[in-house]
């Protein structure tokens, strides 16, 4: 069946996948869950929840929130090196994946054209 939109209501439409798009867009959140494994006792390892080690939300207008377990050293804080590489990796690919997105929605927007 042709589309019988009117070229107004295509732009409509057009307009709103776009907004959804930029709203999806706004906010990156990026989790990093551990699982405590026990070899000995696979019946145990499978009842054992994932639990969130770190968090890093990032918003379209700046706002971060971050979560990163510590471990107290003293009088300081130390952050478990390998935690923080594993959640870091995962920051750094989510960015270029949605940096991707965003330029895919640019060329899409840029080269999109209404038929009458």
């Amino acid at each position: 069946m042709a589309d019988t939109k009117t070229p107004e209501q295509q732009i409509r439409d057009a307009l709103q996948s776009l907004a959804k798009a930029l709203d999806d867009a706004a906010t990156l959140t990026v989790t990093t869950s551990v699982k405590i494994m026990n070899p000995d006792d696979p019946a145990a390892t499978a009842s054992n929840p994932e639990t969130v080690v770190a968090k890093t939300v990032m918003k379209i207008e700046g706002d971060r929130e971050i979560l990163l377990p510590v471990v107290a050293d003293g009088p300081a804080f130390a952050i478990p090196q390998a935690v923080y590489d594993a959640h870091q990796k995962n920051l750094d690919d989510a960015i270029a994946y949605r940096k991707d997105i965003v330029q895919m929605l640019v060329e899409f927007v840029k080269t999109r054209r209404i038929s009458a």
